[in-house]
């Protein structure tokens, strides 16, 4: 499917973050409710590592990333569209406790 990206922009935890979306990649143009449901939900995890597994655009990771900087994120995706935005999106976020790893 061509790449057609959507900039977007989300409340959440009390700051208004900006992220890439694009086509082939989940919840194209928009924040899902079920994820927005989890990211309220997560509590503060105090210095722990949290991994987020099918990443996507980078939803959950950032924003755990950037509601706890003292905290260490990873985030993976099989989908190298998905692994390519979810860095732009962390670079845009300026989130650096975050690790990408796209593999199969």
């Amino acid at each position: 499917m061509p790449s057609r990206p959507r900039v977007i922009r989300v409340w959440v935890r009390g700051s208004v973050l900006e992220f890439i979306t694009d086509r082939s990649v989940f919840s194209y143009g928009k924040a899902d409710a079920g994820s927005m449901l989890l990211i309220q939900s997560i509590p503060a995890p105090d210095g722990a590592t949290l991994l987020d597994w099918g990443c996507g655009w980078g939803l959950l990771g950032i924003a755990a990333a950037r509601s706890w900087p003292d905290v260490q994120v990873t985030m993976v995706d099989i989908n190298e569209r998905a692994c390519a935005l979810a860095r732009e999106n962390a670079r845009r976020n300026q989130v650096a406790n975050v690790e990408i790893l796209c593999g199969d």
